[in-house]
């Protein structure tokens, strides 16, 4: 935020696709920006959201207002930061994790959660000794022909993976910028600074398979099939000007830009 000039800027992932000639006055609505809410509550949005609010209460002092996050998630990026607000929060952030650089405060943030945790990494690493272990059995069992054996156990390396995924998608990081800002905007009831009513996107397009957190294979997905799943999603027919199609669905990315200029997106 030290280094931007203007009252509000906007955060992007290289997964975002602008659907429309977009100007200020459609993402700034009377001095108030879009925000990408979830209103569908993603777990995975509210582990790192609570995980960002518990950041800002251990080593408050007195009674403090960090309350439960509820329904409303601010999603993944795009998302549109005002500029004071994001240094109002960077500078608590270093006074609670008792450091004069943010990085510094981050990293103790970040161990912080790591001891509060540590039953839950525990967990994930005895699960994922497990299914090393499945996996490696199930090799063996191909190797001597047997393939109900082996369906066996991959069928069991499979739901050590799904276990696994929830574990470390709750303990994947303390933060996200994201969540970390909009922690700060919830505890200091600064919502109604936003326009709630109007969102920056309404389609995230995420393949198969959601697959960011487990180890397990993401399924392909052909030009054909990414171009009938967003028809099928009316993205090109939302008045949101974004959409996401996560760099994590699968599919390759010429085929998404042949899709795109096909509907004269680019």
């Amino acid at each position: 935020a030290d280094l931007i000039d203007t009252d509000f800027y906007i955060i992007v992932d290289p997964d975002i696709v602008l659907v429309r000639k977009t100007s200020f006055n459609d993402l700034v609505i009377d001095g108030k920006p879009r925000l990408g809410l979830n209103t569908d509550c993603h777990f995975y949005h509210n582990f790192w959201l609570e995980n960002a609010m518990e950041s800002f209460c251990p080593m408050a002092e007195g009674g403090n207002n960090c309350s439960r996050p509820g329904r409303r998630i601010l999603g993944i990026p795009p998302q549109i930061f005002m500029t004071e607000i994001s240094k109002r929060c960077v500078e608590e952030i270093k006074t609670l994790w008792g450091s004069n650089s943010l990085v510094s405060a981050l990293l103790n943030l970040e161990e912080s959660f790591k001891e509060r945790h540590k039953e839950f990494f525990d967990k994930s690493e005895i699960i994922k000794l497990k299914a090393e272990e499945l996996h490696n059995r199930a090799i063996e069992a191909s190797q001597f022909g047997d393939e109900h054996n082996m369906k066996e156990l991959s069928d069991k390396v499979k739901i050590l993976h799904s276990r696994l995924s929830l574990i470390l998608l709750k303990l994947h990081h303390a933060w996200t910028e994201y969540s970390l800002y909009w922690a700060y905007v919830l505890n200091h009831g600064l919502e109604d600074m936003y326009e709630r009513d109007l969102s920056l996107y309404s389609s995230v397009y995420s393949g198969k398979k959601w697959g960011l957190h487990t180890t397990d294979q993401i399924p392909d997905v052909s030009g054909i099939e990414l171009e009938n799943d967003l028809i099928a999603g009316n993205v090109f027919a939302q008045e949101e000007p974004f959409i996401v199609i996560q760099s994590t669905a699968g599919h390759n990315i010429a085929d998404l830009e042949t899709i795109l200029l096909k509907y004269d997106i680019l």
